[in-house]
C-alpha cells in the first residue's frame, strides 16, 4: 500500500462509477483496480507515468461555525463527516485522499464538467495537494472516445466555475444559517418553546410562492361574464359570429346588444381579409426564458 503514487498523476473523479469508465477510457482497459481505505481506485501507466484515479462520493465538505447568535459571518470549510453523522460514509474517501494526495506531483480534476463537479475536484485539491499544479478534464458524457479526447485537451483550472461554486454554497449557508436561526429565536420569544426551523436561500421564497398561490386559488371567486354570439346563414350554410369587443360584465348590457342584433335580421360584412401566416418552430428555452415562462 506504502507504493501507490510515488510521483504519480492523480486524478480525481466525482463518484466511483464515473472513476471506473475513466481510467478504463484512458488506459484503453488495462488500469487495476484495488481498494485502498475502502475505496476503489484505478493505477495503470502511460508512457512511463503512473495515473492514479480516486473517486469521491460527491463533496467533501461543508461549511460551518462555531459562532452562535446572528448575525454570523464566520465560517470555514471542514470535511462534511464531522459536520454531519449522515456522512459518515464519506469518512474513508477522507482518509483515501489524505494518504494518496500529498504524494502526487500534479493533479487532474476528472469530476463533472459544472459548478459542482468543479469545486468538488478543487477542495479535495486545496486540502491535499497544490492547485497550481491542477488541470482540468472537460467532458459532458462518459463516453470513451470523448473520455480519451478530454483527457488528450486538458485545460487549465476553470477558476469562474470554482469561484460560482464557492460563492453559491457560502451564500446559501449565510442566508440559510441567518434567517433559520431568526426564526428560531422568533418562535421562542413567542410561544416559549424550542423547536428547530430551517430556512434557505431558494427552499423559503419557495414555499412562500407556493402558499400563496394555494390561498389565491382556494379564496378566487370567479366574476361572470357574457358574451354574445350571432349565427347567420349564407348560400345554405350555417355560421357561428363572435363578437369580437371583451365580453360583457353584466348580464343586462349583453341582452341589450343581443336583442338590438335580433332586431336588425341582418348582418353587414363590411370587410373581407385571407392571409397565409407561417410560424417557425419556437427556440429552445434557456433556462431564465423557461423560469418567466411557467411563472
Amino acid at each position: 500500500m506504502s507504493k501507490i503514487c510515488n510521483d504519480c498523476i492523480a486524478i480525481v473523479a466525482e463518484k466511483p462509477r464515473a472513476a471506473a469508465k475513466i481510467a478504463s477510457a484512458i488506459s484503453q482497459g488495462r488500469a487495476k483496480k484495488i481498494l485502498y481505505k475502502g475505496v476503489p481506485i484505478w493505477i495503470f501507466r502511460i508512457d512511463g507515468e503512473e495515473y492514479v484515479v480516486i473517486p469521491s462520493a460527491g463533496h467533501l465538505f461543508s461549511i460551518d461555525t462555531n459562532k452562535g447568535g446572528i448575525p454570523v459571518f464566520e465560517y470555514k470549510w471542514i470535511p462534511r463527516h464531522v459536520v454531519n453523522n449522515d456522512y459518515k460514509h464519506l469518512e474513508r474517501f477522507y482518509k483515501a485522499f489524505s494518504e494518496i494526495l500529498p504524494r502526487a506531483k500534479a493533479y487532474i480534476n476528472a469530476c463533472d464538467y459544472d459548478i459542482e463537479g468543479s469545486l468538488i475536484g478543487y477542495m479535495i485539491v486545496k486540502h491535499w495537494g497544490d492547485v497550481r499544479k491542477m488541470k482540468r478534464m472537460k467532458f459532458s458524457s462518459l463516453v470513451e472516445d470523448e473520455l480519451r479526447r478530454s483527457f488528450r485537451n486538458l485545460g487549465p483550472l476553470d477558476i469562474d466555475m470554482i469561484e460560482a461554486g464557492l460563492a453559491r454554497h457560502e451564500m446559501d449557508w449565510i442566508w440559510g444559517i441567518n434567517v433559520s436561526r431568526a426564526l428560531m429565536m422568533l418562535f421562542n420569544k413567542i410561544s416559549g418553546e424550542r423547536r428547530v426551523l430551517s430556512a434557505g436561500r431558494v427552499q423559503t421564497p419557495t414555499l412562500f410562492e407556493v402558499v400563496r398561490n394555494t390561498i389565491e386559488r382556494n379564496t378566487f371567486v370567479p366574476t361572470p361574464l357574457y358574451s354574445v354570439n350571432i349565427y347567420i346563414e349564407v348560400a345554405g350554410k350555417r355560421y357561428k359570429l363572435e363578437n369580437a369587443e371583451e365580453p360583457f360584465k353584466r348580464k343586462q348590457l349583453a341582452e341589450e346588444y343581443a336583442k338590438m342584433a335580433k332586431s336588425s335580421g341582418y348582418a353587414i360584412v363590411k370587410n373581407v381579409r385571407r392571409e397565409v401566416i407561417s410560424y417557425k418552430p419556437p427556440y429552445p428555452f434557456n433556462l431564465g426564458d423557461l423560469q418567466e415562462e411557467a411563472h
